[in-house]
């Protein structure tokens, strides 16, 4: 952390080994704090920035995980993206070299009204609102195209005030049939962790922040705790979650059409059906994720190889055979080629 004796060193190598990942770069596409000159990127000067950086910590290090700067919002991602792997590539096949996949694509998207754009909205919108599955999937497509390890998603989430006063701001979580203001923000939360969960390459979540009054203004109560550490809705329930469900794989995500919605949660024993409700209570469907069915699937112990059985053809061909008999005192040899029919 910043004020240790490593992190003010000019050794290249001090510090590894206290980090798990890397992001390089923070929301490079928007006119940012970081950047004294209110600087903003595009995808190909981008991909100048991600190579230097790449290369130097690979120098260094093997860090599992390497992550691009998370680009704000998604209503660029399925230009900028791959405009900033082209650049990428190009850049890397000019010094004769194979652009390296061995990183992440990563993303910022605070859930509004106004859609996939960052900036725009006047309020929250929960994740089925906002077609989350549509863009985690199309996430995966890029992943797959350019044989990328995942993407993550870096900052997300909902604001609701630790005291219980309605929060406005254009990041409020949507209140949902049956909760409060705070219980929507926790619930809301599991569910975009099951969608995603469901698509094939989404590597991680970072809901934020961890404390409200981190931020202003949007973000303000954006914290799973209140400005003096309290526990609020979202740090107790998600604790319940990973405890009741942290084990489980994830798929097949399925939208019912009525705004009820479900996903398969499996382990090697068995094998549930989740669901949920968006806004308002449907049938047996709530806003809070719940199991609607449960098939046990007692593990199947592990079998021996079957050995192939072989395979006789249709003739042998018998090259000889010897037939000996006398005649006389001196023996005769008589070579008879054969062939066996089966």
């Amino acid at each position: 952390k910043p004020g240790d004796l490593w992190y003010l060193s000019n050794d290249p190598k001090a510090g590894l080994g206290t980090l798990d990942a890397i992001e390089i770069g923070n929301e490079w596409n928007f006119p940012a704090e970081w950047s004294k000159g209110k600087a903003t990127l595009t995808p190909e000067e981008y991909a100048v920035f991600f190579k230097t950086c790449y290369d130097a910590i690979r120098s260094v290090s093997n860090i599992e995980i390497i992550m691009g700067g998370g680009l704000g919002g998604v209503d660029n991602a399925y230009d900028y993206i791959p405009r900033f792997l082209n650049q990428l590539d190009k850049l890397y096949e000019s010094k004769g070299e194979f652009m390296p996949t061995d990183f992440a694509i990563c993303f910022h998207w605070y859930m509004r009204d106004g859609g996939s754009s960052q900036s725009g909205g006047t309020r929250g919108a929960s994740p089925e609102e906002v077609n989350a599955y549509t863009i985690g999937k199309e996430m995966d497509a890029i992943c797959q195209e350019w044989g990328l390890e995942g993407w993550y998603n870096t900052e997300t989430g909902w604001s609701a005030a630790a005291d219980g006063t309605l929060d406005t701001s254009k990041n409020s979580a949507p209140i949902q049939e049956g909760l409060t203001q705070l219980e929507s923000q926790a619930a809301l939360m599991q569910r975009l962790t099951l969608i995603w969960g469901a698509c094939d390459y989404c590597k991680g979540i970072t809901y934020w922040h961890c404390k409200d009054y981190y931020d202003t203004g949007a973000f303000l109560n954006g914290g799973v705790r209140g400005p003096n550490g309290e526990p609020k809705p979202a740090r107790d329930w998600s604790y319940e979650f990973i405890n009741k469900w942290g084990d489980y794989y994830i798929k097949n995500f399925v939208d019912n059409g009525d705004e009820t919605y479900e996903v398969t949660l499996y382990n090697d024993v068995e094998q549930l059906i989740v669901g949920w409700s968006n806004g308002v209570v449907v049938g047996e469907y709530t806003p809070v994720p719940k199991v609607i069915s449960k098939v046990v699937e007692p593990p199947v112990p592990p079998q021996p190889p079957t050995p192939p059985t072989p395979t006789l053809p249709d003739v042998i061909e018998v090259k000889s055979i010897e037939i000996q008999y006398s005649e006389g005192c001196d023996p005769i040899v008589i070579n008879v080629p054969i062939k066996l029919h089966l």
